[in-house]
């Protein structure tokens, strides 16, 4: 063989090396996964009470924020419990975070001409201690919007529950015998180490795949909220997005737009005047 064709044979060796090397998969874990984000729901948290509510229930005098549709609703993970005796099941509310300064995500009615103040809190489900409470105005368009517990305040400890709760008014401005509100319960738990280290290398997207498989549901919605504010035209995070409030029978929120909570001074919902009625 020539000095020449030694020479080409090696080029073309090197080049079919290279060609091998670029098509080489990837470790499995790491791959954006190419299934639709559905999430898998965990094992039910100790506590024998996760009754909770993701839209306010309806009430029986005219009330104009829940005439506002879609109504008021927490994008959480809900099911419901198995009944007997024709007694209408019990709807539970619940999920867990890895956050110790969780946030949490409504779908909020908005309007321009009628303002709501509505209240958050966050309080130990034991002892009804209130460790986090704010209120905002409801925004000026109806659309998404995160309520996150800030850091410095008393951070949420693992194994505990602890109760949220969204309220309003029916009328702006003044208290009634019927207040619409959405709650449920939320539990820090840790990561097991093999998650951990996982979540440590994974991207944004990864990520959110990793807390759905794990039926971490606070931080999976939240990661991907995340991800569809800052890259809204992204197909493969939209579609995920869409797939994930399917799976937990959210599908009316999945083209709802993102907006910002509107802080207030106003009072707490308590200090409002009362305008008796015998709506319930």
């Amino acid at each position: 063989m020539t000095e020449m064709r030694r020479v080409r044979l090696g080029a073309a060796t090197a080049l079919v090396c290279l060609h091998v090397l670029a098509i080489a998969p990837q470790p499995t874990w790491a791959q954006p996964s190419e299934q639709p984000l559905r999430f898998v729901p965990p094992s039910r948290p100790t506590a024998t009470v996760l009754r909770g509510r993701i839209r306010p229930i309806p009430p029986r005098c005219p009330c104009s924020f829940v005439q506002q549709k879609p109504l008021l609703t927490g994008l959480v993970f809900s099911q419901k419990t198995v009944s007997s005796r024709n007694i209408p099941p019990d709807v539970e509310v619940w999920g867990y975070t890895t956050q110790d300064y969780p946030t949490f995500w409504f779908y909020i009615p908005g309007s321009t001409q009628r303002k709501y103040v509505m209240e958050f809190s966050l309080e130990d489900e034991k002892t009804r201690t209130v460790i986090y409470k704010t209120a905002i105005a409801s925004p000026d368009r109806s659309g998404i919007a995160a309520i996150a517990s800030p850091a410095g305040q008393h951070p949420l400890e693992v194994g505990k529950h602890y109760r949220w709760n969204l309220s309003t008014t029916c009328e702006p401005g003044r208290l009634s015998g019927y207040i619409p509100n959405v709650y449920g319960i939320v539990v820090r738990v840790n990561p097991k180490q093999a998650l951990a280290a996982k979540l440590s290398t994974a991207t944004p997207q990864q990520q959110a795949a990793l807390y759905v498989e794990h039926g971490i549901w606070h931080d999976a919605l939240t990661t991907l909220a995340r991800l569809r504010q800052k890259y809204p035209q992204n197909s493969k995070i939209r579609s995920n997005w869409r797939s994930l409030l399917q799976s937990v029978d959210l599908a009316e929120m999945t083209e709802q737009p993102f907006v910002e909570g509107v802080a207030t001074t106003a009072p707490t919902l308590l200090n409002l005047p009362y305008a008796p009625n015998q709506c319930r």
